[in-house]
């Protein structure tokens, strides 16, 4: 660990006998703690491959990595054991829109501001554009630490919207849509469309999207829905129950969730259909477009893949739910995103009324 000596910083490894250049403790002296946790780094890394200790002098030294290679050289010590896959796909992200062979010190505010254009064109939320922003800021801060960057970047943050409108389906939208999609052939959208609404899953933990994590495996359902894992006991009725348990999710949490019949059966058909994981036939991408493409045809344009999600959580409050238990359901980590779906529709306000 790099250690503050008067205006410097040191650091040193110890290197074995057996170690090329022989046993000691070789330390040096660095302008900064970024620079003397890089020489580290490096140094262990080379002393467990057996390869000399890198000289101090280069460390830091490059001003020509590119965005791609110093994500690769230094995420582990920006991030630590942050979740690696919502580190990976903010990364992707920002190589898509700015090029992966971008020079780091070649990154200016006016290629944030055309990083900015190219995902909203490509339809990205403010927020998830914040996201974003917010990765690679902590990317060129760690840059300026190094030197390889003269000065920090202002950043084109991105005004949030009112999220007190979140769309959801009414039961009258989802028969409407459910049986356009049984007329249209998309059988295998028609069921995944059934297990989003009914487990209020996000649809990377069930199908592949663009961060590449690892979505539901047949190890993780249950036997009852075409899966190895064992049911589970109702404690109502002491009965076997189909579930399922999302292991890798976006806040990390691990959750388990009942199916309903409908969703088992969809689960069920993946399995006959010899599906290696549940629905890998199908991407978000391609998901998101057959929403899109049945909801602007029944005249819902605001409807998109994520409105199944809403519509769970939605109907969960709406029918009593308490919004503790609610969160649990959804993987939420803070109360307050759990307090957004805490929506009343008339009918349930001409139901308080009759309380009175």
């Amino acid at each position: 660990m790099a250690r503050k000596r008067g205006n410097s910083w040191q650091a040193g490894i110890k290197l074995s006998a057996s170690h090329p250049e022989g046993p000691g403790y070789p330390r040096h002296s660095f302008p900064t703690e970024a620079l003397a946790e890089e020489w580290e780094r490096q140094a262990k890394e080379a002393r467990s491959a057996g390869l000399p200790i890198p000289q101090p002098t280069v460390i830091g030294a490059s001003k020509t990595s590119t965005l791609s290679r110093f994500f690769k050289d230094n995420r582990d010590l920006i991030w630590g054991d942050t979740l690696q896959r919502n580190i990976d796909a903010n990364q992707r992200a920002c190589e898509l829109a700015l090029g992966p062979d971008t020079l780091i010190h070649h990154i200016t505010e006016k290629r944030l501001i055309e990083m900015v254009s190219f995902l909203s064109r490509k339809g990205n939320k403010p927020g998830t554009i914040n996201t974003r922003l917010s990765h690679l800021k902590v990317l060129m801060k760690h840059a300026k630490r190094l030197e390889m960057v003269d000065r920090e970047l202002e950043f084109p943050w991105q005004k949030k919207g009112d999220n007190s409108r979140m769309r959801f389906l009414t039961e009258e939208e989802e028969e409407r849509m459910l049986k356009l999609m049984d007329h249209w052939g998309m059988d295998d959208m028609l069921r995944l469309t059934k297990v989003l609404i009914d487990t209020g899953c996000r649809p990377s933990e069930l199908i592949r999207g663009e961060s590449k994590g690892e979505p539901i495996r047949w190890s993780e359902v249950s036997k009852q829905a075409g899966g190895t894992a064992p049911d589970v006991n109702d404690p109502a009725t002491g009965k076997p129950k189909a579930v399922i348990s999302l292991m890798r999710t976006k806040t990390g949490k691990y959750r388990v969730l009942p199916l309903t019949d409908r969703a088992k059966n969809a689960f069920l058909s993946s399995k006959q259909a010899g599906h290696i994981r549940p629905f890998d036939n199908l991407r978000t991408d391609d998901a998101s477009a057959a929403v899109r493409r049945v909801a602007d045809h029944l005249g819902m344009p605001d409807v998109v893949l994520y409105t199944m999600r809403h519509t769970c959580a939605s109907r969960l409050v709406q029918r009593g739910a308490d919004l503790r238990r609610v969160m649990s359901w959804m993987g939420h980590t803070n109360i307050n995103t759990t307090m957004r779906y805490a929506k009343l529709t008339p009918g349930d306000i001409f139901a308080l009324g009759d309380m009175l």
